[in-house]
């Protein structure tokens, strides 16, 4: 990949396309002012990777204008550029709003599995279940746990309320439970079912 003397080159690590950077002169130890050079990563080898150039020598700072998908943009980078010499910056791209994860337990007084059982996830609105965000499951019977589960795979972050929406024959609706879903983590919700409904 070539680049003019003094050029840089942009590598995105996370394999995505379609992220935009810019390049900013530098005000110290912040971003100044745009330089108009910018790319947008392209897939080259199966990483996301752009060019930056034609860079006169100098401190400059690489800033991510355009984020793809569910990614947080990354923070500048401060680069030093020399005549004749191409530089390479490998940045990590973070998903976001689809990384957490909430696996749910539901089982009786017993301790017994409860099965069919559908819990939604709601938006909070005043201390209280908003409006569903359209992530459900159902529980089944787990082989490793022996108890009635199902899961929420990569919801977005933030704070919900989980909302039993459908209870099986023979039991009454479990108490909805208030849960923040942070990055990159998983979360499990017991629940006890009682007899009645």
């Amino acid at each position: 990949m070539a680049a003019e003397p003094g050029g840089f080159i942009e590598t995105e690590r996370k394999f995505e396309a379609g992220a935009g950077f810019t390049l900013y002169t530098a005000a110290g130890r912040f971003p100044g002012t745009s330089t108009g050079i910018m790319c947008t990563t392209a897939k080259v080898n199966a990483i996301g990777s752009c060019v930056l150039a034609p860079i006169t020598p100098g401190v400059y700072f690489v800033v991510q204008t355009t984020t793809p998908g569910d990614f947080l943009a990354v923070r500048p980078r401060r680069v030093v550029t020399r005549a004749g010499h191409i530089s390479l910056l490998n940045v990590h791209q973070v998903e976001t709003t689809r990384k957490a994860g909430l696996l749910i337990s539901l089982v009786d007084q017993r301790g017994s599995p409860v099965l069919g059982a559908t819990f939604t996830l709601y938006t909070v609105m005043n201390r209280a279940p908003g409006v569903p965000t359209g992530e459900s499951c159902t529980t089944a019977l787990s082989p490793i746990t022996n108890q009635g589960q199902c899961q929420m795979k990569f919801v977005a972050t933030g704070a919900y309320f989980v909302v039993e929406t459908h209870s099986p024959a023979g039991y009454s609706t479990a108490k909805s439970r208030s849960r923040h879903l942070a990055i990159g983590h998983g979360y499990l919700l017991r629940f006890r079912a009682l007899a009645g409904g």
